[in-house]
């Protein structure tokens, strides 16, 4: 029987019967396949949605943070700012009596004038608790709150030491104090007077309500969790809404180190601060330093309380999900249980059927083999009767030679080429012999280049005057092993191929080369990583499409007209191949030629496989 032991790479060689029953999954499994996904799809679902929840409610928040942060900063610098108006407006008025020395300031600020007018500056700042006129030496001059002045003198505290050095413009604020009058936490913002020649003269002081700021906090009506704090521009915290103490988180990690190591930098971050007990509280703190004074205002909310409510949906999806499941399973358990019943039958006569349909596939693959033995008995049967007639021809040929001699050139020449074509014929019964498998193939070591510049000629001759044959071949190629005549054959084959998909003439190009693949190498997926020899022929044709090129290895297709092709020769290249211990692969594309590649194991690729084999 004429075949293919390998297969061929894109087709099977000799297709069996079309199978009339496939291998199913069965009903019940498919069915518990089909819920699972359903249910786990579903579960996906979810969980990309409480995902997508989960970002857009820190997003959402982000945005109401910062937005809430830099309305605060802006009301916190109107608040600074309108003070700081009273300051300079009051340094203004000092200016304007005279020129400012250190005793100048004491003697024009210390006049119930004066105190009235500080009086009078007070109205409508409701942050404004007291301004504050201090002399040079750190004695008040004059006092808002009372008339006449009692001697205080200033000039330990911390802000009068800061102002001596500062510049007039570089408003000061101080670290929150318990004011002396009414013992409420007050925050100084101080402002330096200057002589002409910008000595020191003294300070005029605004202490401003930090209950205000409180007051102005509480109807915002912040939710739990959420807190707001003001910082000097060194870090120290002003205030905090709502002050819960020292224990709070907010306060515990708010001094200057705090501030350092979030860098002041304005925008929203996370945080874990740590409470007293121990625990982690991670928040969201969004953060604006105002322009003028370089407060830092901050406004922060727990995680806990912001994702509340995302926790609350995340819940209802997930007690959803698992209902949608345990619904799910029930529905399967019942069909299953009612689908158990007729599989029972189901499987009868399934297994009925295939015994029948098996046993028409046995049938038809016996055929085929029988047609099959029949064609290569016929083949061989015809080779031998040629070989038959080969024989008598060459020795009529051999007779005529030892009659004539060398006399005629000639007539020895018609006779050189006389037995060179008997000698091809009968290399040819040979081949077909070995086609037919009545001859067996004699592998021996091949010199790949030496074998393909010897049929070069031949080539010539058959393939026309149309068609060109470029030979290209590689150096210091390995040595392969198989049978000469069938690697002739197979170049041949390759080669009439070519000439027939370029009807108006071109070139056939045939190279050679040593390649090393790997295991499971892209360009011979099926063979052993190694050393092999690379035999390719290439032609400009006309191409083949996919359809095509899937079954050019098929016994008996070809795509020639009748009488044209026997459909046998790209077969025997292929069953060369393998049987060499190598593959062939085809590039094709329709209107872009086609090249064949021929990948024969080397000697060495031969031994190692054949020890592994022993």
């Amino acid at each position: 029987m004429i075949g293919n032991p390998g297969g061929p790479p894109s087709a099977t060689l000799l297709p069996s019967s079309s199978p009339r029953i496939h291998v199913r999954v069965p009903a019940a499994r498919l069915l518990v396949l089909l819920g699972t996904l359903f249910v786990a799809s579903l579960a996906a679902a979810a969980l990309a949605l409480v995902v997508a929840r989960h970002a857009g409610r820190l997003d959402d928040a982000e945005r109401e943070l910062r937005t809430l942060d830099l309305l605060l900063a802006g009301e916190t610098e109107r608040s600074f700012q309108s003070v700081r108006l009273v300051l300079d407006g009051v340094a203004a008025r000092l200016a304007a009596s005279g020129e400012m020395t250190s005793g100048t300031v004491a003697r024009r600020a210390s006049t119930k004038a004066m105190h009235q007018e500080l009086r009078a500056r007070l109205s409508g700042l409701p942050q404004l608790e007291a301004v504050t006129i201090v002399a040079a030496d750190g004695r008040i001059a004059n006092y808002s709150r009372e008339w006449p002045v009692r001697y205080w003198n200033l000039s330990d505290r911390s802000y009068f030491r800061a102002m001596i050095e500062r510049t007039p413009d570089a408003p000061y604020i101080s670290e929150p104090l318990v004011d002396r009058f009414t013992k409420q936490p007050t925050v100084y913002l101080v402002r330096r007077l200057s002589g002409p020649d910008g000595s020191f003269a003294g300070i005029v002081i605004g202490a401003i309500r930090l209950n205000y700021f409180n007051r102005f906090y509480e109807t915002l009506r912040l939710l739990p969790g959420e807190f707001i704090a003001l910082r000097r521009p060194g870090g120290d915290l002003i205030t905090a809404f709502p002050n819960e103490g020292s224990s709070d988180p907010h306060l515990a990690s708010s001094g200057p180190a705090d501030a350092a190591a979030s860098g002041n930098v304005p925008g929203v971050r996370r945080e874990e601060p740590t409470a007293a007990d121990g625990s982690s509280r991670p928040r969201l703190v969004a953060t604006t330093i105002t322009h003028d004074f370089s407060i830092q205002v901050a406004v922060g909310r727990d995680e806990k309380t912001l994702l509340a409510g995302w926790r609350s949906e995340a819940w209802a999806i997930g007690v959803a999900v698992a209902l949608v499941g345990l619904l799910t399973a029930s529905l399967l358990w019942a069909i299953l249980r009612r689908w158990h019943a007729l599989e029972l039958v189901a499987i009868a006569s399934t297994e009925r059927a295939e015994a029948v349909l098996a046993r028409r596939d046995v049938e038809g693959a016996l055929l085929q083999a029988q047609k099959m033995d029949a064609l290569g008995q016929l083949a061989g049967g015809i080779a031998h009767d040629f070989n038959n007639m080969l024989a008598v021809v060459s020795g009529c040929l051999e007779m005529l030679r030892h009659r004539l001699g060398s006399s005629e050139d000639g007539i020895g020449r018609c006779l050189d080429r006389s037995e060179e074509a008997v000698r091809r014929a009968t290399s040819l019964t040979t081949r077909l012999l070995s086609f037919a498998r009545k001859e067996p193939a004699r592998h021996v070591a091949i010199e790949v280049n030496p074998v393909i510049s010897g049929i070069v000629d031949l080539l010539t001759r058959t393939l026309g005057g149309g068609v060109t044959v470029d030979v290209f071949l590689g150096g210091d190629l390995s040595d392969t092993r198989g049978d000469v005549s069938q690697l002739e054959n197979a170049i041949l084959n390759l080669s009439v191929n070519a000439r027939d998909a370029m009807p108006d003439g071109g070139a056939i190009s045939i190279t050679t080369a040593n390649v090393d693949l790997e295991r499971e190498d892209p360009r011979a997926p099926d063979l052993d990583a190694g050393r092999f020899v690379q035999i390719s022929v290439s032609d400009g044709g006309t191409g083949m499409s996919p359809e095509t090129a899937a079954r050019i290895f098929e016994p008996f297709f070809t795509t020639k007209g009748a009488g044209k092709g026997t459909g046998l020769g790209l077969s025997q290249v292929f069953a060369f191949a393998r049987d060499a211990g190598g593959t062939v692969r085809v590039e094709t594309a329709v209107g872009r030629g086609t090249t064949f590649h021929l990948y024969l194991p080397t000697c060495s690729q031969h031994s190692v496989r054949s020890a592994a084999g022993a």
